[in-house]
């Protein structure tokens, strides 16, 4: 039996990846994939009949000008045979209340990390026992931004019923490895899968739809902004710790 181990990867797209991996020496020929638009390779655009992403603005269904990170992984090594891809645009790590939206989606339209899973698993009877699951998720948490810039919007709102709502908003955004911890060690606990790999959180505070916090309240401004970029740091740290844990665990 080998022994679990816990380590960073660092991705092209600057963020860091933690491997948990359970019984296996080899490395997986097969590969799984949870996510969002980072990783859809034209998901969204299957589901809405070629009409979302826009054709018109990306590249083939892809929310892109190009093939995404897991289409070229596979251009570039011999080591994946089989990738099966449920990541959606839009998708959320937690599951969101149904008057939320994330750009301009229902959030019922969308799938969260377990139901993702959940379409997922039926499919690995068809797979190799030896095979991997890829998370990388949380980014649209963040997005559902949009319901709360909407609330502080609405005319004669007062300061203090603003703060109300960014503090809802950043409370929220703390279930996020909570999120991804139930999927991971769910796979592990029923041996779906033998190594899982999570992706950590892009500084996406630095994202316009994020930034407009601090244009609506301008004076809260360096608190808001240094607040996001502590939350990201903490989620990241948390999945980080999850992993290394669970990694034990599952041994």
């Amino acid at each position: 039996m080998s022994r679990s181990n816990a380590q960073l990867l660092c991705a092209a797209a600057l963020c860091l990846f933690a491997v948990a991996s359970s019984n296996s020496n080899r490395k997986p020929p097969q590969l799984a994939i949870l996510g969002d638009s980072l990783s859809d390779d034209g998901n969204d655009f299957r589901m809405t009949n070629g009409t979302y992403p826009s054709p018109d603005q990306y590249w083939m269904g892809r929310f892109s000008n190009g093939p995404v990170w897991n289409e070229q992984l596979k251009n570039v090594t011999n080591k994946i045979n089989k990738i099966v891809n449920y990541a959606f645009g839009g998708a959320t790590a937690c599951k969101q209340p149904a008057n939320i939206s994330v750009r301009g989606w229902n959030q019922t339209q969308l799938p969260a990390l377990t139901e993702e899973y959940a379409m997922l698993k039926p499919l690995l009877k068809d797979m190799s026992t030896n095979r991997a699951l890829f998370i990388w998720m949380g980014h649209n948490d963040f997005f559902v931004v949009n319901a709360y810039i909407q609330a502080l919007e609405e005319p004669g709102l007062s300061d203090a019923a603003k703060e109300a709502y960014i503090t809802t908003f950043l409370t929220d955004l703390g279930r996020i490895p909570s999120c991804i911890r139930e999927v991971v060690e769910g796979s592990l606990a029923a041996k779906d899968f033998k190594q899982v790999v999570v992706g950590t959180l892009c500084p996406i505070q630095l994202s316009p739809m994020l930034q407009k916090f601090s244009i609506l309240l301008p004076s809260l401004a360096p608190v808001i902004d240094g607040v996001l970029e502590g939350i990201i740091l903490t989620i990241n740290r948390r999945i980080k710790s999850d992993v290394e844990e669970l990694a034990q665990k599952y041994r």
